[in-house]
């Protein structure tokens, strides 16, 4: 949609492979980001910015499923690799984008999220 409305549209994700597609459908750009790696999502909106010279939209929509156990089975590894994307991520997303947005005078955030933040799993 916004794409269809004009907008340069930067595509990030983990692997080029599943980002080149969208990207090329959206006559965009794809940026290879791991969003629980602080200085990748810092250099993401850097090249991000440099295309335009600006960022209006963020649409955080990285996330992966936690483990789904009882709670004194959680494997907690892959607990962790589950904050450091949808928390941390998220995090470093909004933060990096806020700061080019409050320069500019202007930008929307749009956080996504599953269907667990209304209801988990037992």
């Amino acid at each position: 949609m916004f794409a269809d409305q004009g907008a340069h549209v930067v595509i990030a994700g983990r692997s080029l492979e599943t980002i080149s597609e969208v990207a090329n459908r959206n006559k965009g750009t794809a940026i290879v980001c791991d969003v629980s790696k602080f200085e990748d999502v810092q250099a993401m909106f850097n090249k991000a910015k440099s295309i335009t010279g600006k960022v209006d939209i963020l649409i955080n929509n990285a996330g992966i499923p936690g483990p789904v156990a009882p709670i004194a089975e959680v494997n907690i590894d892959q607990w962790k690799t589950c904050a450091e994307i949808n928390l941390f991520g998220a995090m470093y997303c909004m933060r990096e984008a806020a700061r080019i947005m409050c320069e500019q005078g202007s930008g929307s955030i749009i956080n996504m999220s599953s269907l667990m933040g209304i209801q988990g799993y037992p």
